[in-house]
C-alpha cells in the first residue's frame, strides 16, 4: 500500500463521547458509508468490554483505500468480548472459534461498501512454536509468549475463520532482535526504508503456511 498506518485512542474511556466524533469523522472523510457503521455498531463500542478503538488506514489512492476500524478489549473481559464481537459480525459460533482462549482484538474492514471483512486476534500468554502451525524458524525460538493468534473472516459465513491465519508478537520480549527476522523482509521497500531511515522492528505478523507473507512493525529510533 501507498500509505497504510493505525491510530489509537489511550484516553477512550475517559470521554468515549468525543473519541467517537473523532472516529466517525475520520470514517466520513473517505466515505459517509463507512462513518454510518460506526453509528450502527456505536453500542458496541461504547461497551465497557472494549478499552479503546483503533482506527487505521490502507491507502492506494482514491478509488482504492481501506479502513481499518479495530475494538480493543479490556483484559478481563472474559466470554463479554466475544458476545461483542458475534453481535457486530453476526455470528454465534465465536466461542467455538476462541476455545477459552481470550478475545484481545476485533478488526473490522470497512470501505463504502460497508463491511468486507474481519480478523479476531486471540491472545495466547504461552504457545510453543510446534504448536502454532506451519511457521519458518525463528532463531532457535521454541516458546512464544504473547502471542496474537489471528483468524480471518472474508464473508459473514466464511467457515474459515475456524483456522488460524497469522500469529503476531513482539521481538523483545520474545528474546529476537532485529537482525533475526529481516530475512523475512529482504529487498525492497525494507532496504530503502532501512536507507533512509534510523528505523527498529518491533512487531512481526507471519502468515501460516507457505504464503511467504510477513508484516514488520517499526518505530524510529532518533
Amino acid at each position: 500500500h501507498l500509505l497504510r498506518f493505525s491510530y489509537a485512542f489511550p484516553g477512550f474511556r475517559d470521554d468515549p463521547g468525543h473519541d467517537l466524533a473523532r472516529l466517525r469523522d475520520l470514517c466520513a472523510a473517505f466515505a459517509e458509508e463507512t462513518a454510518a457503521h460506526v453509528d450502527r455498531i456505536r453500542p458496541a463500542l461504547e461497551h465497557p468490554s472494549v478499552a479503546q478503538p483503533l482506527f487505521g488506514l490502507a491507502f492506494d489512492s482514491p478509488s482504492s483505500w481501506r479502513i481499518k476500524l479495530y475494538l480493543q478489549f479490556v483484559d478481563d473481559a472474559g466470554d463479554t468480548a466475544i458476545d461483542v464481537a458475534g453481535a457486530i459480525l453476526g455470528r454465534r459460533d465465536l466461542s467455538a472459534v476462541a476455545n477459552g482462549v481470550p478475545l484481545h482484538l476485533v478488526g473490522l474492514d470497512l470501505n463504502e461498501n460497508g463491511l468486507t471483512g474481519a480478523k479476531l486476534y486471540f491472545l495466547h500468554r504461552s504457545m510453543a512454536v510446534t504448536d502454532v502451525g506451519p511457521l519458518p524458524a525463528l532463531a532457535g525460538v521454541t516458546e512464544l509468549c504473547n502471542l496474537l493468534v489471528i483468524h480471518r473472516m472474508r464473508t459473514p459465513d466464511d467457515a474459515q475463520v475456524a483456522e488460524p491465519a497469522e500469529i503476531d508478537f513482539a521481538l523483545a520480549e520474545n528474546n529476537l532482535l532485529p537482525d533475526d527476522v529481516e530475512s523475512f523482509f529482504a529487498g525492497e521497500p525494507y532496504t530503502q526504508l532501512l536507507a533512509r531511515f534510523p528505523i527498529a522492528l518491533r512487531r512481526i505478523s507471519l502468515a501460516l503456511g507457505d504464503s511467504g507473507k510477513a508484516n514488520g512493525y517499526y518505530v524510529l529510533t532518533e
